[in-house]
């Protein structure tokens, strides 16, 4: 745990997750206090710490929004997130979904009462879909916006920042898999197999797609400005790849995108 914190500190909700584990097993209060204590010890340490590290720049602290909003903020991170675990597609580097930004969209106010609908369905069924479920949110949390971090001043969501709850995805999918083919009807089983086989060919070639967008700078900034062109840091990326080329007068055109976007924005 020690070296996974010094690796990602976002790992530092795994005691909740092992928690949530023993409650998933039955395991009284009182037993669950006792293994996980030395853990949520060494997560409480390695929270202060980073913290101290963690000061917000004038651009960050400028989308910061009220306090009871933050719980909204990070129920439309994990809805996101959720949507594009489904469908994963227009995948860039940078979204642009600002505190502000998500705040000022109408659905924002809907994501935190069916976030908190589906956590309580899963804590009341105790599956082990719900429990996969669980850690898909309880992963995101750290950088999902409930505590600010530098980051939003150009994004809340990221694609990095759900590495680790695609475990409780994985652990999701081959629940739903192993319930299927559990199923005494060959026919099911076949179908169940046909379906497994095709969704992980689209997924591979969506995943191949994808490396070619990383394939450069140029392939990667061109592609985030395609898809999210109102973003400053994507246009201004985007510049200095250009200028790298000497094409200047493109270059030059995407800084004035990026001042038009955020006079404030500095690079």
């Amino acid at each position: 745990f020690l070296l996974a914190l010094l690796a990602k500190p976002s790992v530092v909700v795994l005691p909740v997750v092992l928690a949530l584990l023993e409650f998933w097993r039955r395991t009284g209060w009182r037993e669950i206090a006792r293994r996980t204590a030395p853990w949520f010890v060494l997560a409480l340490v390695w929270t202060l710490l980073t913290s101290r590290t963690q000061e917000l720049t004038p651009e960050a602290r400028a989308q910061l929004t009220p306090l009871w909003t933050r719980p909204f903020i990070a129920a439309d991170a994990i809805m996101f997130y959720l949507k594009k675990l489904v469908w994963p597609v227009d995948l860039v580097a940078v979204y642009g979904r600002t505190p502000l930004v998500a705040i000022n969209d109408p659905f924002v106010w809907f994501t935190l009462p069916l976030l908190v609908i589906a956590t309580g369905m899963a804590l009341w069924r105790r599956g082990v879909v719900g429990f996969a479920f669980l850690m898909f949110e309880v992963f995101l949390l750290p950088n999902s916006g409930l505590v600010p971090f530098v980051y939003q001043q150009h994004s809340t969501v990221a694609d990095r920042y759900a590495y680790l709850s695609l475990l409780g995805a994985g652990l999701g999918v081959a629940a739903v898999l192993a319930r299927v083919f559990a199923q005494p009807s060959p026919a099911r089983r076949k179908f169940a197999m046909a379906v497994a086989l095709g969704v992980s060919a689209v997924a591979a070639f969506l995943s191949f797609r994808q490396t070619l967008v990383w394939r450069t700078s140029q392939t990667l900034w061109e592609n985030a400005v395609k898809s999210v062109p109102d973003v400053a840091l994507s246009r201004a990326n985007l510049a200095a790849v250009y200028m790298k080329q000497d094409r200047r007068e493109e270059a030059i055109q995407e800084c004035r995108r990026a001042i038009e976007l955020d006079p404030t924005f500095v690079r």
